[in-house]
Protein backbone atom coordinates (compact mmCIF):
# COMPACT_ATOMS: atom_id res chain seq x y z
CA UNK A 1 0.00 0.00 0.00
CA UNK A 2 1.33 3.42 -1.12
CA UNK A 3 0.77 6.93 1.26
CA UNK A 4 -0.26 9.14 -1.17
CA UNK A 5 2.13 7.71 -3.82
CA UNK A 6 4.64 7.57 -1.80
CA UNK A 7 6.75 10.50 -3.99
CA UNK A 8 4.32 13.02 -2.95
CA UNK A 9 5.59 13.02 0.40
CA UNK A 10 8.78 14.70 -0.70
CA UNK A 11 8.95 17.77 1.23
CA UNK A 12 9.80 21.08 -0.01
CA UNK A 13 13.00 21.32 1.43
CA UNK A 14 13.85 17.99 -0.49
CA UNK A 15 12.20 19.06 -3.73
CA UNK A 16 14.08 22.38 -3.46
CA UNK A 17 17.76 20.64 -3.19
CA UNK A 18 16.59 18.63 -6.48
CA UNK A 19 15.83 21.76 -8.72
CA UNK A 20 18.53 23.11 -11.49
CA UNK A 21 21.33 25.69 -11.02
CA UNK A 22 19.52 28.97 -10.16
CA UNK A 23 20.79 32.65 -11.48
CA UNK A 24 19.49 35.67 -10.95
CA UNK A 25 19.60 38.56 -13.43
CA UNK A 26 21.11 41.22 -11.11
CA UNK A 27 22.83 44.33 -12.98
CA UNK A 28 25.42 46.38 -11.33
CA UNK A 29 25.57 44.60 -7.88
CA UNK A 30 24.14 41.14 -6.37
CA UNK A 31 23.24 42.76 -2.86
CA UNK A 32 22.09 40.31 -0.27
CA UNK A 33 20.88 42.01 2.75
CA UNK A 34 19.34 40.53 6.12
CA UNK A 35 17.76 41.05 8.82
CA UNK A 36 19.23 39.43 12.03
CA UNK A 37 18.17 38.65 15.02
CA UNK A 38 18.73 40.47 18.32
CA UNK A 39 22.35 41.20 18.91
CA UNK A 40 23.81 40.18 22.27
CA UNK A 41 25.58 43.93 23.36
CA UNK A 42 28.35 41.37 25.09
CA UNK A 43 28.79 39.21 21.93
CA UNK A 44 30.60 38.93 19.36
CA UNK A 45 30.23 41.66 16.59
CA UNK A 46 27.76 40.20 13.54
CA UNK A 47 30.86 41.20 10.96
CA UNK A 48 33.43 39.48 13.43
CA UNK A 49 31.61 36.10 13.09
CA UNK A 50 31.28 36.15 9.69
CA UNK A 51 34.82 37.08 8.38
CA UNK A 52 35.45 33.99 10.67
CA UNK A 53 33.22 31.97 8.63
CA UNK A 54 34.34 33.18 5.33
CA UNK A 55 37.50 32.08 6.07
CA UNK A 56 36.84 28.92 4.87
CA UNK A 57 36.33 30.06 1.48
CA UNK A 58 39.56 31.53 1.14
CA UNK A 59 38.92 35.28 1.60
CA UNK A 60 41.15 38.06 1.60
CA UNK A 61 40.80 40.94 3.82
CA UNK A 62 40.94 44.43 1.66
CA UNK A 63 42.48 46.77 4.19
CA UNK A 64 41.78 47.23 7.60
CA UNK A 65 37.65 46.59 8.85
CA UNK A 66 36.04 50.00 9.81
CA UNK A 67 33.93 50.46 12.45
CA UNK A 68 31.70 53.70 13.49
CA UNK A 69 29.94 53.87 17.30
CA UNK A 70 30.98 55.33 20.62
CA UNK A 71 33.64 52.87 20.94
CA UNK A 72 31.46 51.00 23.89
CA UNK A 73 29.20 47.72 22.91
CA UNK A 74 28.47 46.44 19.12
CA UNK A 75 29.33 49.41 16.37
CA UNK A 76 26.79 51.55 14.66
CA UNK A 77 28.11 50.07 11.37
CA UNK A 78 31.41 47.75 10.86
CA UNK A 79 32.21 46.97 7.32
CA UNK A 80 34.85 45.05 5.58
CA UNK A 81 36.00 44.90 1.84
CA UNK A 82 37.09 41.47 1.15
CA UNK A 83 38.87 40.03 -2.38
CA UNK A 84 37.35 36.60 -2.94
CA UNK A 85 39.43 34.69 -5.79
CA UNK A 86 38.95 38.23 -8.80
CA UNK A 87 35.96 39.30 -7.42
CA UNK A 88 35.39 42.40 -4.74
CA UNK A 89 33.28 41.36 -1.79
CA UNK A 90 31.84 44.14 0.66
CA UNK A 91 30.46 43.09 4.04
CA UNK A 92 28.65 45.75 5.94
CA UNK A 93 26.56 45.56 9.34
CA UNK A 94 24.26 47.80 11.06
CA UNK A 95 23.23 48.09 14.67
CA UNK A 96 19.85 50.11 15.71
CA UNK A 97 19.08 51.53 18.58
CA UNK A 98 15.58 50.92 17.53
CA UNK A 99 17.12 46.91 18.11
CA UNK A 100 17.43 46.41 14.33
CA UNK A 101 20.57 44.85 13.31
CA UNK A 102 21.21 44.02 9.69
CA UNK A 103 23.91 42.72 7.65
CA UNK A 104 24.18 43.48 3.70
CA UNK A 105 27.00 41.53 1.50
CA UNK A 106 27.30 42.79 -2.21
CA UNK A 107 28.92 40.55 -4.67
CA UNK A 108 29.33 40.87 -8.09
CA UNK A 109 26.43 40.67 -11.05
CA UNK A 110 25.40 37.17 -10.88
CA UNK A 111 26.81 36.83 -14.05
CA UNK A 112 30.19 37.94 -13.47
CA UNK A 113 30.09 35.70 -10.45
CA UNK A 114 29.02 32.43 -12.93
CA UNK A 115 31.72 32.84 -15.06
CA UNK A 116 34.46 32.37 -12.84
CA UNK A 117 32.69 30.57 -9.23
CA UNK A 118 29.91 27.46 -9.27
CA UNK A 119 26.70 28.54 -8.26
CA UNK A 120 26.53 25.94 -5.95
CA UNK A 121 29.88 27.43 -4.39
CA UNK A 122 27.85 30.59 -4.15
CA UNK A 123 25.30 29.95 -2.65
CA UNK A 124 27.52 28.08 0.04
CA UNK A 125 28.94 31.65 0.68
CA UNK A 126 25.39 33.74 0.93
CA UNK A 127 24.53 30.58 3.54
CA UNK A 128 27.58 30.65 5.56
CA UNK A 129 27.13 34.52 5.88
CA UNK A 130 23.51 33.85 6.98
CA UNK A 131 24.75 30.90 9.42
CA UNK A 132 27.36 33.51 11.05
CA UNK A 133 25.06 36.84 10.97
CA UNK A 134 22.22 34.68 13.22
CA UNK A 135 19.89 35.87 9.91
CA UNK A 136 16.34 35.51 10.14
CA UNK A 137 15.53 36.49 6.92
CA UNK A 138 16.63 38.36 3.78
CA UNK A 139 16.29 39.26 0.15
CA UNK A 140 18.72 39.68 -2.96
CA UNK A 141 18.63 42.08 -5.33
CA UNK A 142 20.32 44.58 -7.25
CA UNK A 143 20.43 47.62 -4.96
CA UNK A 144 16.75 48.04 -3.35
CA UNK A 145 16.39 48.57 0.13
CA UNK A 146 16.34 45.70 2.59
CA UNK A 147 12.96 44.29 3.64
CA UNK A 148 12.88 44.91 7.56
CA UNK A 149 9.40 42.52 8.39
CA UNK A 150 8.69 39.04 7.29
CA UNK A 151 5.97 38.93 5.10
CA UNK A 152 2.43 38.40 6.47
CA UNK A 153 0.98 36.38 4.06
CA UNK A 154 0.70 35.90 0.44
CA UNK A 155 -0.42 39.36 -0.92
CA UNK A 156 2.99 40.80 1.38
CA UNK A 157 5.60 38.10 0.14
CA UNK A 158 4.08 38.98 -3.47
CA UNK A 159 5.13 42.30 -3.20
CA UNK A 160 8.33 41.91 -1.93
CA UNK A 161 8.82 39.70 -4.34
CA UNK A 162 8.10 42.36 -6.67
CA UNK A 163 10.95 44.82 -5.64
CA UNK A 164 13.37 41.96 -5.36
CA UNK A 165 15.11 39.28 -7.01
CA UNK A 166 14.73 36.74 -4.35
CA UNK A 167 13.76 35.88 -0.69
CA UNK A 168 15.60 34.39 2.05
CA UNK A 169 12.56 32.98 4.35
CA UNK A 170 12.46 30.81 7.16
CA UNK A 171 10.59 27.29 6.08
CA UNK A 172 8.10 27.83 7.98
CA UNK A 173 6.71 30.54 5.63
CA UNK A 174 6.40 28.26 3.00
CA UNK A 175 2.37 27.99 2.86
CA UNK A 176 2.43 31.32 2.07
CA UNK A 177 4.86 30.82 -0.95
CA UNK A 178 2.73 28.48 -2.46
CA UNK A 179 -0.49 30.56 -2.10
CA UNK A 180 1.55 33.20 -3.55
CA UNK A 181 2.26 31.30 -6.75
CA UNK A 182 6.16 31.73 -6.32
CA UNK A 183 8.50 29.04 -5.93
CA UNK A 184 10.95 27.90 -3.57
CA UNK A 185 13.81 27.88 -5.52
CA UNK A 186 16.92 26.46 -3.23
CA UNK A 187 17.21 25.90 0.75
CA UNK A 188 20.26 26.99 2.66
CA UNK A 189 21.38 24.01 4.29
CA UNK A 190 23.15 25.42 7.09
CA UNK A 191 20.79 28.68 7.68
CA UNK A 192 17.80 26.60 7.01
CA UNK A 193 16.67 30.02 4.68
CA UNK A 194 14.23 28.71 1.58
CA UNK A 195 15.63 30.97 -1.46
CA UNK A 196 12.47 32.20 -3.12
CA UNK A 197 11.65 33.53 -6.40
CA UNK A 198 8.33 34.78 -8.06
Amino acid sequence: MHAAGGAALVSARTRAKRRPRLELPSAGVTAVSFLLRRVDEGGPWPLTRVLTSLAAFDVERLGVARALGDRHGIPLVHSQELRWGRHQVFLEARHGPDGIDELSCELPPWDDLAGTVDGDVVWDFVDAVAMAADAQFGSIGDGEPAETALPTGAAALSAQLRRHLALLLPEWISDDVAEAGATIARTLDGSGLLVVTG
